[in-house]
């Protein structure tokens, strides 16, 4: 994938993040990754989408959408992206 090409799907995947977000007022928000990535239809590696979804992250940090957020593992030992929104 160019780099052209993550950053238009960083953009997309930060648009689709923000949606769910907008779904719901609690304070911290959980998704697991492999979940996250089957919803925004991602079809390359693992590790890209993660590279993605940090960059969807930033962007979304930045135009302070959220105040805070991770990738960590939950309590069932998978990924899972926890934000914090703002």
């Amino acid at each position: 994938m160019t780099a052209q090409a993550q950053l238009f799907y960083a953009d997309k995947a930060a648009k689709a993040i923000q949606r769910l977000l907008a779904a719901s007022a609690d304070e911290r928000q959980s998704f697991a990754l492999e979940w996250l990535k089957k919803k925004l239809e991602y079809s390359s590696p693992m590790r890209k989408f993660r590279e993605a979804v940090a960059k969807a992250m930033e962007e979304l940090q930045r135009v302070e959408v959220v105040t805070k957020w991770e990738i960590s593992k939950s309590s069932k030992g998978n990924d899972q992206l926890t934000i914090w929104p703002a």
